[in-house]
């Protein structure tokens, strides 16, 4: 592993993400050799690299060196609209005939399979048509699914919070992962080559547990109501017809939709949602301790 750190260069690619800049951290401290877009003189790693990425003639020549890219545009920690989502695995699919014409040896690709809205055909095909391009291309590549992450989840905090969950539908079971234990599994998995993975985190649990979770993080006795599915459904097409749907402003629809992946899974991770939403809770504090 040691001549494999000394000899290559590593390009991750994102929006200036926290999962960015957590991977470039980590990449430094493990001794590999990394870019990140602002050293390209492209964009400042704060924003926004995608007009860069939209348009191929853009990218000529700015791989030149790079024998492994992370790509983490498809990682978002907030909701994207369908429009945006599409449009990023566009970008990956310039980012990816750039990387085979420098001659690039591999690609990681990191997308985030749970997202707070029911997935649209339009980003269920672009996604899937990159997949194909990126396992048809010349190059070596891993495709790492993330089941969910804890960011998703910040909206039972907010709700425990407030004192009061509403849960609804059928009792599955989730395990979001924290944004390090991600960056640590790419790590990992710089000396893979054709792998398709589904990436889960350490502890699974039903969303009751992840709600009564919330409520210990903000130190209150648990609040729960249970709603039927079919009232989730019905509220979810009244909200559609008006135009105001929103997932995460509505506490009713807010969980995450659960995919079953027909892929390897592999827990990873050691951090806890638990010390997440403990940590959120402190960051909170600290914010109003300062305003005050």
């Amino acid at each position: 592993m040691s001549q494999y750190q000394n000899k290559l260069t590593t390009l991750v690619v994102g929006n200036g993400s926290a999962l960015t800049e957590i991977i470039l951290k980590k990449l430094n401290a493990n001794g590999f050799q990394s870019k990140s877009w602002e050293k390209l003189r492209i964009s400042d790693a704060h924003k926004d690299v995608r007009p860069v990425l939209s348009l191929p003639q853009t990218l000529k020549g700015t791989l030149e060196g790079v024998h492994t890219i992370i790509s983490t545009l498809s990682i978002h920690e907030e909701q994207r609209s369908l429009y945006d989502t599409v449009s990023d695995y566009k970008y990956n699919l310039n980012l990816l005939q750039e990387a085979q014409r420098a001659g690039v040896h591999k690609f990681i690709f990191l997308v985030l399979m749970n997202t707070s809205s029911k997935e649209k055909e339009e980003a269920e095909y672009s996604r899937k048509c990159f997949e194909e391009s990126l396992k048809n291309a010349n190059i070596n590549y891993v495709i790492l699914r993330v089941a969910s992450i804890f960011q998703e989840w910040n909206t039972l905090l907010n709700m425990a919070h407030r004192g009061k969950i509403i849960i609804v539908g059928n009792e599955d079971q989730h395990n979001p992962i924290h944004l390090k234990d991600i960056a640590k599994a790419c790590i990992d998995l710089l000396a893979s080559n054709n792998l398709d993975i589904t990436l889960e985190g350490p502890q699974k649990m039903t969303s009751k547990q992840m709600a009564q979770i919330a409520f210990k993080a903000h130190g209150k006795h648990s609040n729960l109501i249970f709603l039927p599915q079919f009232m989730s459904n019905f509220i979810h097409w009244i909200c559609k017809q008006l135009g105001v749907f929103s997932h995460f402003n509505n506490p009713i629809l807010f969980i995450p939709e659960r995919h079953e992946q027909p892929y390897l899974k592999k827990e990873f991770g050691t951090t806890t949602l638990f010390s997440f939403y403990q940590d959120q809770v402190e960051k909170i504090k600290h914010s109003k301790n300062q305003r005050n």
